[in-house]
């Protein structure tokens, strides 16, 4: 063989060989490519994740703050129950006055019962003072009106 065509056959040998690592690398590059979009996917989906629980996790501590407001508020409640004894009147009605472990409560008043066991303090108010012994009070919370003399003879 001559040397001008060895030397040909070594270049188409080289040129070949040198298209051969282009498509290798080509591939390699669609591969890079491909993976790089699936992480790029499965960091997008760890960061819908992320911020689903993110929002979960605002939400649980929204609701716990509620229920710790809840647990106060009727702690409270269970406190200020405690001040006061279920009263029947002559007329057989019922209010909530204040016991003898909260004598000193300025000035004497009396609860609604409806809204008492709803866990309300609502003070009943006068509305209206017959002539006779009984006096006609109404709840501003509930309405509801009962006849009661707070000071049976």
């Amino acid at each position: 063989m001559a040397v001008p065509e060895l030397t040909m056959a070594l270049s188409s040998i080289k040129g070949a060989l040198e298209l051969i690592k282009l498509i290798s690398e080509s591939r390699k590059d669609s591969i890079i490519k491909e993976k790089t979009i699936d992480l790029r996917n499965t960091i997008m989906d760890i960061q819908m994740s992320f911020t689903e629980l993110y929002e979960k996790y605002s939400a649980l501590l929204s609701e716990n703050d509620k229920l710790k407001k809840e647990i106060k508020q009727i702690h409270q409640w269970e406190v200020t129950k405690s001040h006061y004894d279920l009263m029947k009147s002559v007329f057989g009605t019922f209010v909530y006055a204040p016991n003898k472990s909260y004598p000193n409560i300025q000035p004497l008043h009396y609860l609604c019962t409806n809204c008492y066991d709803n866990g309300k303090k609502s003070i009943l108010q006068v509305v209206k003072t017959p002539s006779s012994t009984c006096y006609i009070y109404e709840c501003p919370s509930c309405n509801m009106k009962i006849n009661f003399d707070p000071f049976p003879k």
